[in-house]
């Protein structure tokens, strides 16, 4: 997070590109960090799995890959987090909504009907 914010002050990009069997390595909060991220969806298989022989590059593990990074990372963890905050205190905080996305993606959407279910 340091190096992040020394790049950022010097107006430099964080990007990153992330295949998804690397997924359990990326937390939530290093994710945040990166301006934006390259869903790498090949390299499943090669000289280094022979017991898969095939293609490296299935379309089918493209759109597994980006409903992954999409879909299942950003809205269930936000949930969970809203959960958690009308459990234990009164509410949820968020400090900067400025990038939240649009549509059914929208952050800030899926933590109202998170807190209006737990009332």
């Amino acid at each position: 997070m340091e190096l992040a914010r020394a790049l950022k002050l010097q107006q430099k990009l964080i990007t990153s590109a992330i295949a998804v069997y690397y997924k359990d390595q990326f937390s939530d909060e290093a994710l945040a960090q990166y301006d934006f991220v390259n869903v790498m969806c090949y390299d499943r298989t090669g000289p280094w799995r022979p017991e898969l022989p095939g293609q490296h590059s299935y379309y089918a593990d493209a759109v597994e890959d980006l409903e992954y990074f999409g879909t299942e990372r950003n809205i269930p963890t936000i949930k969970k987090k809203t959960e958690l905050a009308m459990e234990k205190v009164s509410g949820i905080m968020i400090w900067q909504v400025g990038e939240d996305a649009r549509g059914s993606k929208s952050l800030l959407k899926v933590i109202y009907r998170t807190a209006c279910e737990k009332k």
